[in-house]
């Protein structure tokens, strides 16, 4: 059985780690903001 351990983070956690240069965004990848009627989820 596969097991799933929950690893979360503040968003102040978030915000320091990125300042610190620990995270990156990756400016490759963007978040759509228009869709279509058959790509909505109900």
């Amino acid at each position: 059985m596969a097991s799933f351990i929950r690893n979360t983070k503040t968003i102040e956690e978030i915000n320091r780690d990125f300042n610190e240069g620990k995270l990156f965004a990756d400016s490759s990848y963007q978040r759509r903001k228009v869709w279509n009627d058959q790509e909505k989820l109900d």
